[in-house]
């Protein structure tokens, strides 16, 4: 495999990761609507990448609190969404695993087809047009970016005025 067209593949599936989060903040209510929040999509989302992560692993992958990551494990335990299990070499450690609802659910993603999709999309573009990609999505990045900051700034002061 080509290594540049992968470090291409990377920058944009960062760039995309961008985007999304941003696109997340302001649809919170959206997560809402599934019955789960926004921390609790992102500790899945994390797991579904690495499966069978301690808490102290998946505290710094989210950038938050051990407790606030043992709270919102404890919250998706009891919907059967994961599950603790002890580690393999270690006994006296607790790793976390996705639950079976949720192991079901990404069985029928097909998340490395839409990798090696893009990576074969990648291949057939000209090197310009995936230069053009890449920062049309950067560009997209920080647009949304300030526009989330000047609303943020302008919801601050119509509410202190």
């Amino acid at each position: 495999m080509n290594k540049s067209l992968v470090k291409e593949a990377e920058v944009i599936t960062d760039s995309f990761n961008e985007i999304h989060a941003l696109l997340r903040r302001s649809s919170q209510r959206d997560i809402a609507g599934i019955g789960l929040t926004a921390p609790q999509v992102d500790l899945l989302r994390q797991l579904s990448l690495n499966d069978g992560l301690t808490l102290t692993q998946l505290s710094e992958r989210l950038s938050l609190a051990h407790s606030t990551v043992s709270g919102i494990v404890d919250r998706l335990e009891r919907k059967q969404l994961v599950e603790r299990r002890p580690d393999q070499q270690d006994r006296r450690i607790r790793c976390i695993y996705l639950g079976q609802p949720v192991r079901a659910y990404l069985q029928h993603q097909v998340t490395s087809a839409r990798a090696n999709l893009l990576i074969g999309a990648l291949q057939d573009a000209q090197p310009t047009d995936r230069a053009q990609i890449i920062a049309g999505l950067a560009t997209l990045a920080r647009l949304l970016r300030r526009r989330g900051e000047q609303n943020s700034a302008k919801d601050f002061s119509v509410a202190y005025r």
